[in-house]
């Protein structure tokens, strides 16, 4: 994501990160906070701004708090076209780029804003840290 959609971050209540990633239920509460406390931020993506790009590395999760976005991913096939493979529109609640960061290191979709939305943004980074110490 470009910093250019970044509006007023702010920090976000590890507790609710922590509630919000369930995958992560038995790694002890207090080393969980720690590492959100410093980690997530929640912000907003003006209309059509762009969250990630499909095959970009994966740098951050993004929680959807409000608003929609629109998830595809489009493909070659073999004469050379474009094709899209997978298109959905997803609001709040919805965990985007959690299936890439478990199971790869690249978005393989791309995900834009169809209303102005707030998301809550977790680093990659501090994920791996809590998962592989």
């Amino acid at each position: 994501m470009t910093e250019e959609y970044y509006w007023n971050p702010e920090p976000v209540s590890p507790d609710f990160v922590i509630a919000q990633l369930n995958f992560l239920g038995d790694i002890p509460a207090q080393e969980l906070l720690e590492i959100f406390e410093k980690s997530a931020q929640k912000i907003t993506i003006p209309i059509r701004g762009v969250l990630f790009q499909q095959d970009a590395p994966i740098d951050r999760l993004y929680i959807v708090l409000t608003g929609t976005f629109w998830q595809s991913r489009t493909d070659v096939n073999e004469q050379g076209q474009a094709t899209r493979q997978l298109e959905r529109e997803v609001g709040p609640g919805t965990i985007l780029g959690v299936q890439d960061f478990l199971f790869g290191d690249h978005y393989h979709t791309k995900a834009q804003a169809l209303t102005t939305s707030t998301v809550l943004t977790i680093d990659t980074g501090a994920l791996n840290r809590l998962l592989f110490h």
